[in-house]
């Protein structure tokens, strides 16, 4: 059989609901088995991602059915474009086939429906993440014409340095006492303002999010002037405790506004959300997208140990290859 006859004969449709989880999961693990990325694919951790605001899962998402077992999935992708200002989109894809099914350009078709998706959804860039050990992937996205922007780096501390780097006259506060959602608005906007994989959120997100959040564990650093400074979310994740086995907290990486990016100041926040979750975890994990090597650096110093990196691909939807 040639190769367009056979990439003709798969059966590439819309994921559905909730038929696709189970057969999801199973793809993953093995996938998973032989890629050993370090993600998270705990059921869990699967139906968080089809719940994240602004996704719909039968639009954003497809799969590639066995060619004689309809009930098993031997590819899957999906997108995610979050609020934006219309000038800069990027749409967010992530892309699994199969370790037997690979090479038959199953990941091509899957790529091209998350492009097209992007488009119709408003998006001018589209991203994929990829571990630098598996190199077909790599020249996949090279073949695509993507090129690494940035890095996604997982740290976990078990151990944490009691270091005092708040400057005098800075303070971190939760925001049980801060409570102004719109001033939240402008953290989120303005302390990652720039850094790849985060996007511009809007008031009526933060209001949806705000009751799933432990408001104690969300912290805002105020200058001596008493203006923002910088932010950080941390709290308790029930799919890494259920990975790990101990209970385990998370930390989405500190943000601090462009004009006092330093080191120090995330590594005070980094240890400020830190040393709250110690009373209650034993294992502390948390996720960096596109923070500086040095920042990276002082995190291990800090007592985070590397768990694992990739790079973030990204380029123009129009430069798709033929």
């Amino acid at each position: 059989m040639n190769f367009e006859t056979q990439l003709n004969s798969f059966h590439v449709r819309n994921f559905r609901q909730p038929d696709d989880i189970s057969r999801l999961l199973s793809l993953l693990e093995e996938a998973e088995a032989v890629d050993a990325s370090g993600e998270d694919i705990s059921e869990s951790a699967v139906r968080a991602q089809l719940e994240v605001p602004g996704h719909d899962p039968q639009e954003d998402r497809w799969v590639v059915e066995h060619p004689t077992k309809p009930d098993t999935l031997i590819g899957h992708a999906a997108i995610y474009v979050g609020a934006h200002d219309g000038i800069s989109v990027i749409a967010e894809a992530n892309l699994v086939v199969h370790p037997l099914w690979r090479q038959r350009g199953l990941g091509s078709t899957l790529f091209s429906s998350a492009m097209n998706r992007a488009r119709t959804l408003g998006a001018n860039h589209i991203r994929l993440y990829a571990d630098r050990k598996h190199e077909p992937f790599v020249q996949f996205m090279k073949k695509k014409r993507l090129v690494p922007v940035a890095t996604y780096t997982e740290m976990r501390s078990m151990v944490l340095n009691n270091a005092d780097l708040l400057p005098s006259g800075f303070t971190i506060l939760p925001y049980t006492v801060v409570s102004d959602p719109l001033l939240l608005v402008a953290a989120y906007n303005t302390c990652y303002a720039e850094q790849w994989g985060h996007h511009q959120v809007t008031l009526e997100r933060i209001e949806k999010s705000l009751p799933h959040i432990n408001a104690d564990g969300l912290f805002m650093m105020f200058s001596s002037d008493h203006t923002l400074a910088g932010m950080c979310r941390s709290g308790q994740s029930k799919q890494r405790t259920e990975r790990n086995g101990q209970t385990t907290g998370y930390i989405d990486a500190p943000g601090v506004i462009p004009a006092l990016r330093a080191p120090h100041l995330y590594g005070a926040l980094l240890l400020h959300a830190a040393k709250w979750l110690r009373e209650n975890n034993s294992i502390i994990e948390l996720e960096s997208w596109g923070d500086a090597p040095e920042t990276i650096e002082l995190y291990r110093e800090l007592g985070f140990e590397l768990l694992r990196q990739q790079d973030a691909y990204q380029g123009a939807l129009e430069h798709e290859a033929a």
